[in-house]
C-alpha cells in the first residue's frame, strides 16, 4: 500500500524516506528488510 501511496505522488515523500523508514522499523529484525523494500516496490510497480 505504501508502494502505491508513494507512486501515486499523494504523500510528498521521496522514494529514499520509505526505504530509509523501513531500514529503521526493522533494524532489530534485519532480515525483514529486503523483503519489505521488495513489497515496497510491487506496491509501487502496480501503480505504474
Amino acid at each position: 500500500m505504501f508502494g502505491a501511496l508513494m507512486e501515486s505522488g499523494n504523500l510528498g515523500l521521496p522514494w529514499e524516506a520509505f526505504g530509509g523508514a523501513f531500514k529503521r522499523t526493522f533494524a532489530k529484525k534485519p532480515k525483514l528488510i529486503p523483503l519489505n523494500l521488495k513489497i515496497l516496490e510491487a506496491g509501487a510497480a502496480r501503480v505504474r
